[in-house]
């Protein structure tokens, strides 16, 4: 999947700097070919069953934190 760097991301005036908006809608196009169709998945698209599987074997523990 091609994304962006930050540095790359556009500036939205009156918005936040390096915005991330409609990008994964541009990445959701050019992966459907659905044009004008939005990505409400964003950077889920990055839990592949692999990445997932990966991750589980890094589970040492069991415990869990609460991010606030």
């Amino acid at each position: 999947m091609d994304v962006p760097r930050f540095s790359e991301l556009p500036n939205i005036p009156g918005g936040p700097k390096g915005c991330a908006w409609d990008i994964w809608n541009k990445a959701h196009e050019d992966r459907t070919g659905k044009k004008g169709e939005k990505d409400w998945s964003g950077t889920l698209h990055h839990l592949t069953p692999e990445v997932v599987a990966a991750a589980g074997k890094e589970i040492q523990t069991g415990e869990r934190v609460t991010l606030k």
